[in-house]
């Protein structure tokens, strides 16, 4: 019964309804936490972890949702990060904070008219993918 609410939860974040409130999504984010508790091992935690990290991203990414809904998505992200910390080696770290902040700069900060001088040398490379030639 638990993951069952928990992923009506996560669909509801993805997918508001017009009068969706802000607190749905403190409620998604408490869920997984607490699911991620009762987790048996540090792979599965983790694992919980990084599955409301990128639902969350995944909101921050879709254009089509209101901007208050993907901002407070972002900051919800922003509160996980000493948890990102705490669960992801250094490098895993830094590589998912570049990653972050690409992506608000794109979909939020890019959206609301701000500086993008530094973004428009990055944009091209997220999109593209260059498969290693043997």
């Amino acid at each position: 019964m638990y993951c069952y609410t928990f992923s009506c939860l996560e669909m509801a974040v993805k997918n508001p309804s017009k009068d969706a409130e802000l607190e749905l999504i403190n409620r998604y984010v408490h869920a997984g936490l607490e699911r991620a508790k009762a987790m048996g091992n540090i792979k599965e935690t983790k694992t919980a972890h990084l599955r409301i990290l990128d639902t969350l991203l995944h909101v921050v990414c879709d254009s089509l949702l209101s901007t208050s809904w993907r901002k407070y998505c972002y900051r919800m992200v922003q509160r996980l990060k000493p948890l990102l910390f705490e669960i992801l080696d250094k490098r895993q770290y830094q590589r998912k904070m570049a990653q972050i902040s690409l992506l608000h700069n794109y979909f939020i900060a890019y959206t609301q008219g701000a500086d993008t001088t530094d973004l428009k040398a990055c944009v091209p490379h997220i999109f593209s993918y260059n498969p290693p030639r043997k």
